[in-house]
């Protein structure tokens, strides 16, 4: 039993059942015994890889996407670049080495981080040393230079807590999790009904509480000093009814109650709910396509062919197959979804290459 797992016992033996949203809270960010705040989850030797991990040039395809909505909004300033859950720093690394070949970018650029776990705070900030940046743990504590901001955010949503709710028999039920024979166990619980909820006889509704807050700060930033937004994640468009919980550790999945705060949990972002939010409070939504699109249009096939004239055939196959795992409707280029917002408005990104 983890560290995690016995305070989850004894919380719910002194106060009753934890709703969905607060075990995964908890199992993410517990302050001594959450995921994020332990460990280093992320790569081969972690519970799972991201894009920027993948190819370098997925980074260079972000930095380029900047690079065109800034000149859409005919700048002159400083930028600042932020990037939500910067996770190894990566990213952030790969768009800043991609800025420093650009001459009219030279000291132009400033980057924020946007990184709730000390653990991998401490990390991005050895490996991003000389950069020009700054780490918050928190959005509102974001110090921006003046001029636009372009914010990132790469499998940040995806992350952040849920409630499940079922509609049966004209009964809500909203799952919970307690204890049977000294286990952890999932529940439904029935709950008075909300009737704004969107849920059909029969299906899964879930709600992600904290996602129209980060998306109402993100949208004033954007109001305030000009820019976009480009969220990256794995999700779905329409309405889902279904249950996207997830749970992986060592690249394999598990139950979402295996090993608690030793496990990562997510869910399928909802992109038309997404993109609803991001439209109520003011701004644009400029693009919604598939990461694979995404990618295409921003040339990261032409920057592929560049690094084939370069170097050994061997490096070329391995970049290759790289760029096949995030373009591909087999792989992650149908899975993951892409969401554009800016303000003012600006034209859906082509590429610039």
């Amino acid at each position: 039993m983890t560290p995690l797992e016995q305070a989850l016992h004894t919380d719910i033996l002194t106060n009753g059942p934890l709703s969905l949203h607060d075990y995964f809270n908890l199992c993410l960010y517990h302050n001594d015994h959450g995921y994020y705040f332990n460990r280093n989850p992320i790569g081969h030797t972690g519970d799972f890889i991201t894009a920027p991990e993948i190819s370098p040039l997925f980074g260079k395809s972000i930095a380029m996407a900047i690079i065109e909505a800034d000149s859409h909004l005919h700048n002159d300033k400083p930028i600042n670049i932020v990037e939500l859950g910067p996770g190894l720093g990566t990213l952030t690394q790969d768009m800043a080495h991609t800025f420093s070949h650009i001459p009219y970018y030279h000291n132009k650029v400033h980057y924020h981080l946007v990184e709730a776990s000390p653990y991998l705070s401490a990390y991005q900030q050895e490996r991003l040393q000389g950069l020009n940046a700054q780490w918050t743990n928190e959005l509102q504590h974001l110090s921006l230079t003046d001029g636009p901001v372009y914010i990132v955010a790469n499998e940040f949503f995806d992350a952040l807590a849920i409630n499940q709710y079922l509609l049966e028999d004209g009964v809500l039920y909203q799952k919970q999790v307690t204890r049977e024979n000294g286990a952890l166990t999932f529940t439904w619980q029935p709950i008075p009904w909300p009737r704004h909820l969107p849920i059909d006889e029969g299906e899964i509704y879930e709600d992600r509480p904290l996602q129209n807050e980060i998306v109402a700060s993100l949208t004033n930033l954007l109001k305030q000093h000009h820019g976009a937004l480009i969220a990256i994640d794995y999700g779905y468009t329409g309405y889902g009814g279904q249950d996207t919980l997830q749970a992986v550790q060592h690249h394999t999945y598990v139950s979402p109650l295996h090993q608690p705060g030793l496990t990562d949990l997510t869910s399928h972002i909802n992109f038309t709910e997404l993109a609803k939010q991001v439209e109520a409070q003011g701004a644009y939504v400029n693009m919604q396509t598939e990461q694979g699109e995404f990618l295409q249009r921003l040339g990261i096939e032409f920057q592929l062919q560049k690094l084939s004239v370069r170097g050994c055939p061997q490096a070329y196959k391995n970049h290759k197959q790289a760029v096949e795992r995030l373009i591909s409707l087999k792989a992650m280029g149908s899975l993951f979804k892409v969401l554009v917002a800016s303000y003012p408005q600006i034209p859906p990104l082509k590429g610039v290459f």
